[in-house]
């Protein structure tokens, strides 16, 4: 059975990279952080085409800072 769990897991290793790149201070880094970023970027889109190719829903908007605390509540509540 297909699930998010990888795709939740490479949004939240795209919120974290996004948030290091927003502090980053040195002109290599940022580089760097941004080619990690597009990379992650690449990544989620690959891993939604799968999921919705296996039918899964996949809501690609979604992103750690976008879900509001009940919305993830309600979400998890759903399995139980």
């Amino acid at each position: 059975m297909y699930n998010t769990d990888h795709l939740n897991a490479l949004r939240f290793r795209l919120h974290n990279e996004k948030a290091r790149l927003a502090v980053a201070t040195s002109t290599k880094e940022i580089e760097w952080r941004k080619v990690v970023v597009s990379g992650i970027e690449k990544e989620i889109t690959a891993e939604i085409y799968f999921l919705k190719s296996k039918g899964v829903f996949v809501a690609e908007s979604a992103t750690i800072d976008d879900i509001l605390d009940d919305d993830l509540l309600n979400e998890l509540m759903k399995d139980n």
